[in-house]
């Protein structure tokens, strides 16, 4: 239980003289908590279980200062942010970076795909093929991204040339981590997608089977007429999201 044999024997001296009684804790002094472990537990189901939206904020990612509000709202309770924080890290809840994911995605279509892949996964060992997946980006050279130490109330000054360019690529990685880019200017059309088509198919020496997502150049009819003419190229399509006009 990671107690020190000082802390038993202290213990052992106040049973032999008071028995059980001289184990009970003695009444702590101190103001008495304003949270409530009802309060605690309501907050708790209420961050984990959903967003701040369902209690009628404007947005959607919790904040200490939206809990604080809350909490006066539901209780009648003010605190500071600085108690909900200590509260919170308590009840093992922390602060993280969410993960976003489209509302507009066709589960149906998705559970399809997933059924799918194994299969196509299969054919590619038969067929001695190589399965990537293919994506395009852009890299702005004035994002940054990333946190430092440095001592508090003094935030970290990083000097650059304050320079702004992007950079845009095109580029497939396979399932083993073998990646194969292309850096490119203007926009991508249906033309710069098939010449980097071409260099995959070069590049890997064998048929390779490409899932991408629906973009108009992947899907366009100069793409299809080269993919036809190519016996070693094959293109697969992940599931595309579903509109939401009525």
């Amino acid at each position: 239980m990671g107690m020190s044999a000082r802390t038993v024997f202290r213990w052992l001296v106040w049973f032999s003289t008071g028995s059980y009684e001289g184990l009970k804790d003695n009444p702590k002094s101190g103001r008495p908590r304003k949270i409530t472990e009802e309060m605690a537990q309501w907050l708790y189901n209420a961050v984990t279980m959903g967003n701040s939206k369902q209690f009628q904020f404007d947005f959607c990612l919790w904040s200490l200062k939206t809990m604080q509000v809350l909490l006066k709202q539901q209780f009648g309770v003010s605190v500071h942010v600085s108690t909900i924080s200590r509260l919170l890290h308590s009840m093992g809840l922390t602060p993280q970076r969410p993960i976003h994911k489209s509302y507009k995605q066709n589960q149906k279509k998705i559970k399809r795909y997933l059924e799918m892949f194994p299969g196509l996964k299969q054919r590619a060992e038969q067929e001695n093929a190589l399965i990537l997946f293919l994506d395009e980006a852009s890299v702005r050279a004035d994002y940054h991204r990333g946190t430092t130490w440095s001592r508090i109330g003094v935030t970290p000054v990083v000097r650059d040339a304050g320079d702004r360019y992007s950079i845009k690529l095109v580029s497939a990685i396979s399932a083993d981590g073998r990646m194969i880019f292309n850096i490119f200017k203007g926009k991508m059309n249906a033309q710069r997608f098939c010449e980097f088509l071409s260099k995959l198919s070069k590049d890997v020496g064998r048929k390779i089977i490409v899932v991408c997502d629906n973009a108009s150049y992947h899907t366009a009819d100069y793409t299809q007429e080269f993919v036809a003419e190519n016996d070693n190229i094959e293109m697969k399509y992940l599931p595309p999201y579903q509109s939401l006009q009525k």
